[in-house]
């Protein structure tokens, strides 16, 4: 299926970079560089990689709820079993010197100093077990610090604010788990001594990548013909202009070199972006064209075979030229003759005839060594430390001097959509508040929402830098008196198993146990999740568990808490800390529709779902309002209940039961009344 686009139009004189969305007609008109990147006043326009049979996102001007989701449905079915692979960073701790000692030498020339002896040269042979140790040569980095690596930043941000009505609107999700995934393989396939990095697409993690000089850059996000669509570090939007870019990685180089000796921006309309870094310094970019939009499905065809070939040693200009030959006869690139001339290698007038790396082949990829044991990067640590212990990232050593912790936490649902904006609003009073109950009614989805949070800010370490660990801890029903499946033995047990805390004596009473707790948590920057709160109601511990709050906000100064629960605690206080309430509510219209499209069984491609998508609601005035919404139809209000009124729960149950018949009925009726208003 082919990726289009959406209009998104940005007011340039507003710093916070305020955006609100075009109607797109489905059929797009064929245009130009001057028509696609022209700025009108103070509107540019934003495209970006979503489904081009989509049906638009609604106008800028209503008002969006907190249930606002993301803007098209997703190729294929979301799948389970594609666990993404944990990702590793191979450092170095040792700083190299002008003048190469042995290991010892300095204590040797002080003592030998103090008897008035000069210390002799030190003269090593080219096979001396000391220059074959690359731990402390720095050999396998090619003498330079951030040699043979590529760091990839991703951008994720979750909404954009519109200026003019101070409202958020969701952003697409690209699907990095499955360029993460590529990339991985790819560089495992050719076992070449080459670190991969990732991180998050913020202003600071671009800066500290140009700092460390590192060699190769690759970012992936949405794009604009303007700007590149950064990360805020709070899940807003922000975008760094051309100009902006510039300034931050030329400010970085030493003595005026290049801030990168290689730059991919895998975005569409990043023509300029790409002019960008080249008039920064870099000798080699691979970007879009400026006026083209770019398919995921070509995008990641190219980009595989791209770097193989730059990993295994071939030239800047092989290696494109290999990357867009894959686009031309891949099977999932529809028009792929036009696909892979978007793919532009700057500066046209350069010298690419020379490879970017200089890596030995390893016997295993990622490289494994006894001098230098491997570092996980910032989003594959945090994964390790909360995935289950079956995940790959079990098998890598952690950080020196840390050992790798293996917290697990739950994976949203399958279909998880539309939560973007609840997301957003949940993270922003985490951040500024250490006490946030996300209250809803049964089958609302609130653990899947906070689920998805906790990986959104499980990936994001460089920059949520307040919360370092996250302990979720999910309620369960218990027998008589036992507490077994409460809250708080069900946390200490958790902390016992990381090692931040040791056991209590058999039969300790919950006194015992809370102050283990408060002792193990007194100086950890924490997130802990409390799923579910309800099913404590009527025990011993639902009396208990609000002191608990109390006594942990005054112990800890780092702690954070979510609670998921039917109802608010009630309490103006605990512990000097307030309650901050947030009530989720249900799917509006259109991710009601796109949620059972991807659920049914009787819709296989992207295509059809989109069909059905159009057929119930062609009016996009409909798609953003919920089932107790002025301003809903009366056969809006039909299908919407039929499909469960937006409760994500009762749309699972009606898509797995239905029936051909009943979506056939279910197609006809917004066949027939769509007829009758045209007969009409």
């Amino acid at each position: 299926e082919k990726r289009g686009e959406d209009h998104v139009q940005l007011e340039t004189n507003d710093p916070s970079s305020s955006i609100h969305t075009k109607q797109q007609q489905q059929q797009q008109q064929p245009h130009n560089s001057n028509s696609t990147s022209t700025v009108h006043g103070n509107d540019v326009n934003i495209k970006r990689k979503t489904n081009s049979d989509e049906k638009p996102a609604a106008a800028a001007g209503s008002t969006p709820s907190i249930d606002e989701t993301a803007e098209s449905i997703p190729e294929e079915l979301p799948t389970t079993s594609n666990q993404p692979r944990d990702d590793v960073q191979l450092t170095t701790s040792v700083s190299l010197s002008t003048s190469l000692q042995p290991p010892n030498s300095a204590l040797r020339s002080k003592s030998e100093g103090n008897l008035g002896l000069k210390p002799s040269p030190l003269v090593l042979s080219p096979d001396s077990d000391y220059l074959q140790n690359p731990m402390l040569t720095g050999r396998h980095l090619n003498n330079k610090p951030e040699a043979n690596k590529i760091t990839v930043l991703f951008s994720a941000p979750l909404v954009w604010l519109d200026s003019n009505t101070q409202s958020y609107h969701p952003i697409e999700m690209l699907d990095f788990e499955l360029e993460r995934e590529l990339l991985w393989q790819c560089f495992k396939e050719a076992s070449m001594d080459i670190e991969l990095f990732f991180d998050n697409a913020t202003a600071d993690r671009l800066h500290a990548a140009a700092t460390k000089s590192c060699e190769c850059l690759h970012y992936s996000g949405h794009g604009h013909p303007s700007f590149l669509i950064f990360e805020d570090g709070k899940g807003g939007l922000h975008q760094l202009g051309v100009d902006q870019i510039k300034d931050l990685v030329s400010g970085c180089v030493k003595n005026g070199g290049a801030p990168f000796k290689f730059v991919f921006v895998s975005a569409c309309h990043s023509g300029l972006a790409g002019e960008t870094f080249v008039k920064s310094g870099v000798p080699h970019v691979v970007c879009c064209q400026q006026e083209s939009q770019l398919m995921d499905c070509a995008a990641l065809a190219f980009t595989r075979a791209f770097y193989f070939a730059l990993a295994i040693g071939r030239t800047v200009k092989e290696s494109f030229e290999i990357g867009r030959q894959a686009v031309l006869v891949a099977p999932s690139v529809p028009d792929s003759d036009k696909e892979m001339k978007k793919f532009v290698l700057l500066p046209e007038d350069g010298n690419h005839d020379e490879p970017i790396f200089d890596a030995k082949p390893i016997d295993e990829w990622p490289r494994k060594s006894p001098h230098q044991p491997l570092v996980l990067s910032s989003i594959a640590s945090r994964r390790c430390m909360l995935r289950p212990s079956k995940s790959r990232s079990s098998v890598f050593h952690g950080p020196l001097g840390e050992d790798p912790q293996d917290l697990p936490l739950p994976v949203p649902p399958q279909g998880f959509l539309g939560r973007e904006i609840d997301m957003y609003h949940v993270l922003n009073a985490v951040l500024s508040r250490r006490f946030v109950n996300l209250v809803g009614t049964p089958g609302i989805g609130r653990s899947s929402c906070v689920a998805a949070l906790c990986h959104y800010i499980n990936e994001r370490k460089n920059t949520m830098i307040t919360i370092e660990k996250i302990f979720y801890v999910r309620a369960t029903l218990a027998r008589g008196n036992d507490v077994a499946g409460s809250f708080i033995t069900s946390l200490h047990k958790l902390l016992v198993s990381t090692g931040i805390t040791s056991t209590v004596s058999k039969g300790a009473d919950l006194d015992s146990i809370s102050h283990s707790i408060f002792k193990a948590l007194a100086k950890t920057k924490a997130l802990i999740v409390f799923d579910r709160a309800e099913t404590l109601d009527g025990s011993v511990e639902a009396q208990e568990f609000p002191l608990f709050l109390s006594t942990l906000f005054r112990e800890t100064k780092n702690v954070r808490v979510i609670m998921t629960s039917r109802k608010k605690l009630g309490l103006s206080s605990l512990g000097g800390v307030g309650e901050h309430v947030l009530t989720l509510g249900p799917l509006n219209f259109k991710n009601t529709v796109r949620l059972f499209a991807i659920l049914c069984p009787h819709l296989h491609t992207g295509r059809e779902r989109r069909h059905l998508l159009s057929l119930l609601i062609p009016d996009d005035s409909q798609q953003r309002l919920c089932a107790s919404d002025k301003g809903l139809t009366e056969q809006s209000k039909t299908i919407l209940k039929i499909l469960g009124d937006g409760i994500p729960s009762k749309t699972f149950d009606v898509a797995y039961n239905m029936s051909k018949e009943k979506l056939e009925a279910l197609k006809n009726l917004a066949h027939d009344t769509q007829q009758n208003k045209l007969n009409h």
